[in-house]
């Protein structure tokens, strides 16, 4: 798959290895932009760091500074664009449309100089140099420590990534060996490791490899999810169900469209709309929406009649839905759009930053 740059609204769409998976590994830049397929996109709900010490990008009169949580500018809008921290790291871009990193003073740590990069994950970074030699990975320093050698470069989880290099896919470690032989002849797809498992296409079916590289859930589905909180969403005989690290069906496949579990629970989708399921299979909330999103600090957003929203667990809608978009809740605050325009609430409906475009 092409690496899409989506300038015109301010996001950097890094599809590197799209997987079984439909979440697929993506860096954004500015976080106002195009609608994605459903759900909203899950952001780093695993990871919740202090909210005084997190960063929020805004856009103001073209450019991009910073807000905390409190909607305070922080770092003046002086980037053409920026993605939101990571590591301690953000990517930014300037006027000659290059990447660097800046950290939360908007000191710039790594100089622009990239074309393309993502966020870092595990102390480094996947970067596309610009002399045409293709990916590899840079360390908080900006030294390369993976010469630049891949066709598309995923980021690190649980200590691997998962790459494509002279048409076959291959995890490495992060000294850029090969981790393993991968059992497969014919591998189409990669996702990322979590939870120990890995999903991987091959022969038009999903399955999922330890990090030994062995086939312990063997290739049988037609489209697969990433594991997270034990259950992976998984589609057999065109319906979705999920499955655990055994690959023991869990929930049997009933539904149109499913997504992974978070804060216990998952979207699916029956003709009704798209509603939530706990780990035992029972109806937590309805199907009846448009569009939904992941939980995430107690809080999804839902898509009610034209409109975004937010539902708590129990279903019930607290904050009305008025938005034309809405992303989950990071760090105590979630971007939403109206019009062209984004900006900020809290987990009260309160506006932090007023939309802006």
């Amino acid at each position: 798959m092409n690496i899409i740059r989506l300038r015109s609204v301010g996001i950097l769409l890094m599809a590197i290895l799209v997987g079984c998976s439909s979440q697929n590994p993506q860096t954004r830049l500015a976080n106002h932009g195009a609608k994605e397929s459903t759900p909203a996109e899950q952001i780093n709900r695993n990871n919740q760091a202090s909210l005084s010490d997190e960063l929020f990008p805004v856009r103001i009169k073209d450019r991009t500074g910073y807000i905390d949580q409190n909607g305070h500018q922080i770092i003046p809008p002086t980037f053409f664009q920026g993605s939101g921290f990571s590591e301690g790291l953000a990517l930014a871009e300037n006027d000659d449309r290059k990447l660097g990193y800046i950290d939360k003073q908007g000191r710039v740590r790594i100089d622009f100089q990239f074309p393309d990069a993502q966020d870092f994950s595990e102390g480094l970074a996947a970067v596309r140099v610009p002399n045409g030699e293709g990916w590899g990975y840079i360390d908080r320093t900006g030294k390369v420590v993976i010469t630049p050698q891949f066709k598309f470069a995923g980021s690190f989880h649980e200590g691997l990534a998962a790459v494509h290099d002279h048409d076959s896919f291959r995890f490495i470690n992060e000294s850029g060996e090969p981790a393993f032989e991968i059992p497969f002849p014919n591998v189409q797809e990669l996702g990322d490791y979590s939870e120990g498992l890995a999903f991987i296409k091959t022969g038009n079916l999903c399955g999922f490899l330890d990090k030994s590289g062995k086939a312990v859930i063997p290739p049988t589905f037609q489209s697969a999810h990433s594991f997270q909180e034990g259950f992976a969403a998984v589609k057999l005989d065109g319906k979705w169900g999920f499955i655990d690290r055994q690959g023991t069906m869990k929930i049997a496949p009933a539904y149109e469209l499913a997504h992974a579990f978070s804060e216990g629970l998952a979207e699916v989708k029956t003709g009704q709309g798209w509603g939530f399921v706990d780990k035992t299979g029972k109806t937590a909330i309805a199907p009846q929406f448009a569009e939904v999103g992941s939980f995430s600090e107690g809080l999804a957003a839902v898509k009610l009649n034209e409109k975004w929203g937010f539902i708590n667990a129990r279903g019930e809608i607290v904050i009305p839905a008025q938005f034309d978009f809405a992303y989950d809740f990071h760090h105590g605050l979630a971007n939403v759009q109206t019009g062209t325009a984004w900006g900020y609430i809290d987990r009260s409906g309160g506006v932090v930053w007023p939309p802006q475009q």
